[in-house]
């Protein structure tokens, strides 16, 4: 009997990436209890063992998705701050206004990466051991030259750049109509834009205030 041949790299990463759309369709679907690798197997048409040669458990494809959707978010918020010309509390806005624009435009991702969460396991798999988004890291880095700037004074700037996120992030489910309201009655409201302005002044508000 012939040995099946084994599948190249090219194969197997457009393999990967199927596993990857499916399972974050799958995640958002039924929440991180109500996936199986067995459902997964089937949507990506193989078989439940094979899949474990990609990833080795329902967590660990959860984080290789965050990873990549986190990895699009970075990529976009690289785009912001290379190319801001001005102060960094400007900078920060158009940073919240990201955000805030993010959780309306890609909403898929954002329910994936903030409101769906990991599936509880007792291991480290590889993929989440490796886990480092950058995204925190890049708003410390503009707080921290805003303070050295004196742009920003008396304050932390890793407890401010948490304040500051968690003011974004809050907000950010309000802008998710469904949460608040019958689906049908928010679009009639199409309020986004209007409260998404009114948070952006309020943030602006309050960076102003520590000048």
């Amino acid at each position: 009997m012939s040995k099946k041949r084994a599948r190249s790299p090219e194969k197997k990463a457009t393999q990967f990436q199927k596993i990857l759309t499916e399972g974050r369709k799958l995640f958002l679907k039924y929440g991180s209890e109500g996936f199986s690798m067995r459902a997964i197997a089937k949507k990506v048409d193989m078989q439940q063992g094979n899949l474990y040669n990609y990833v080795q458990s329902k967590r660990e494809l959860w984080f290789a998705v965050i990873l990549e959707d986190f990895q699009k978010f970075t990529e976009n918020m690289k785009a912001v701050i290379d190319t801001h010309q001005g102060s960094s509390i400007d900078l920060l806005e158009k940073l919240a206004e990201f955000y805030l624009n993010f959780a309306i435009e890609d909403i898929e991702r954002y329910r994936m990466m903030f409101m769906t969460p990991a599936p509880p396991s007792s291991s480290i798999g590889p993929i989440e051991s490796n886990y480092q988004p950058e995204s925190f890291d890049l708003m410390l880095q503009v707080v921290n030259q805003a303070v050295d700037n004196k742009e920003l004074s008396n304050v932390d700037p890793t407890k401010f750049t948490m304040f500051i996120w968690g003011i974004v992030h809050g907000n950010v489910e309000l802008l998710q109509p469904e949460f608040l309201f019958p689906l049908q009655y928010a679009q009639k409201l199409d309020y986004q834009k209007e409260y998404t302005s009114f948070v952006l002044n309020q943030i602006k508000k309050i960076l102003r205030n520590y000048y």
